[in-house]
């Protein structure tokens, strides 16, 4: 009888022990690894993603400047530039003395009892001093353009079609160069799928008269054969500034 119970208790433990691993079947670890990857691929594929590219490099533009055409998927461009002011120059006016000439003509008559009147008359030269008035250009003034205004106010736009924008939001402000953000809108699109940076005109401040101006002071002035040794050429200069920008611009891409 006890031989009997010990290998009943003896197969019992066989059945528990060996054969536990029917009971307990193993997780397919490697599916379940596989099958994450795979849906991660899928969700990679179908996550748009913006890709830069650059348009223009280090470019200058006074008034026109085209930036291609832009493809559809095209969602914004970013602009860095930086800018010169370019003002003429003029000297004040000044004075110049220069020796002026002319003639003064004088007769002399004699007369006696046994002939006619005689009169005889001669020319003198006379010379004295004439004052020259002058205004001169000098070399223009160029100097860094700082972008201490509102963006609005920037000679520099964006034209699309008929339409101009201001350079869309400030990116980055360091005074003499400035990054913006232009977001480009769906409707944009109707209007034109070419874009263009325009730079309008400084104001006219009108024309400077230079070289010879005129007289001072001049001794002979309205007398016969008056004449200045002093030179009277002239001539007008349009006193209107000028800016000119360097211009780089990226634009961002949605792609697929």
């Amino acid at each position: 009888m006890n031989k009997l119970n010990l290998g009943l208790l003896t197969l019992l433990a066989l059945v528990l022990f060996g054969c536990g691993d029917f009971w307990n079947p193993k997780e397919p670890e490697v599916k379940k690894i596989n099958d994450k990857n795979e849906t991660n691929e899928t969700n990679t594929e179908r996550t748009p993603s913006l890709q830069r590219k650059i348009l223009i490099e280090s470019q200058t533009v006074v008034s026109q400047l085209s930036l291609g055409r832009i493809e559809s998927n095209a969602t914004a461009i970013e602009i860095s530039l930086m800018g010169t002011r370019t003002s003429p120059q003029f000297t004040a006016v000044f004075d110049q003395a220069y020796q002026s000439s002319w003639t003064r003509r004088y007769c002399v008559s004699e007369s006696c009892k046994t002939c006619t009147r005689f009169i005889e008359c001669f020319d003198e030269d006379l010379h004295g001093q004439c004052i020259h008035q002058y205004r001169e250009r000098t070399e223009d003034l160029i100097a860094p353009l700082l972008f201490n205004k509102s963006i609005d106010q920037l000679s520099i736009k964006i034209r699309i079609g008929q339409k101009s924008y201001s350079l869309g939001e400030v990116v980055d402000n360091q005074g003499e160069t400035l990054v913006t953000r232009f977001t480009l809108a769906k409707d944009m699109q109707f209007e034109s799928n070419e874009i263009f940076l325009e730079v309008t005109a400084e104001p006219n401040q009108g024309m400077v008269p230079v070289g010879f101006l005129g007289l001072g002071n001049c001794a002979g002035t309205g007398k016969p054969a008056f004449q200045s040794g002093g030179p009277t050429a002239s001539d007008q200069v349009l006193n209107q500034e000028r800016i000119e920008y360097r211009v780089s611009v990226v634009v961002e891409n949605l792609t697929r």
